[in-house]
């Protein structure tokens, strides 16, 4: 799960999965991406090795994120969070063989699609309204791989949306 939203229904939806197991900072993000890159792949890695579920975050908490944009500017700080979770989801397909993601913010969905290579989605599961899972080629990946992805803007979902999502993926 990789989330860049900042709205308060995504943080809501973090906070019910369990929260985020793995946390991007939006001004290391901005001064050092390929470090921010590096160390979200370690946790990554950590989790998968002890057999959970990654929950990348960048916008979970709200203190955190008025820092950020005070610090860099909202639009700085948004594209530095975009940037190295885009840079972490194409890596975690290529690298780690990752082969389902859920993406919750509009920006960081788009950014995320066009770092894969994803240009069509064929929608195959609705979980609820406005949100469902899509199946895409990511051909930005060697062998361009199928992946099953979930795309939702921050406002979208009931509360239990990314923990219902995960166990229903197709």
């Amino acid at each position: 799960m990789l989330a860049g939203s900042a709205s308060a229904r995504t943080r809501e939806q973090l906070a019910a999965a369990g929260g985020p197991t793995v946390v991007v900072d939006a001004v290391r993000a901005a001064h050092d991406r390929a470090g921010a890159v590096a160390e979200t792949l370690d946790g990554i890695r950590a989790d998968l090795a002890a057999g959970r579920l990654p929950i990348v975050s960048a916008g979970h908490d709200a203190e955190a994120i008025a820092a950020a944009q005070t610090a860099l500017g909202v639009g700085a700080a948004a594209d530095a969070v975009e940037a190295v979770l885009a840079e972490v989801a194409l890596a975690a397909v290529a690298e780690l063989g990752v082969r389902g993601l859920l993406v919750a913010g509009g920006e960081t969905s788009g950014a995320v699609t066009r770092a894969l290579g994803v240009r069509a989605l064929r929608l195959t599961r609705r979980v609820d309204p406005g949100v469902a899972w899509a199946s895409g080629r990511a051909t930005a990946v060697a062998g361009e791989p199928v992946l099953g992805v979930l795309l939702k803007s921050g406002n979208f979902g009931g509360v239990d949306l990314l923990t219902r999502a995960w166990e229903e993926a197709p």
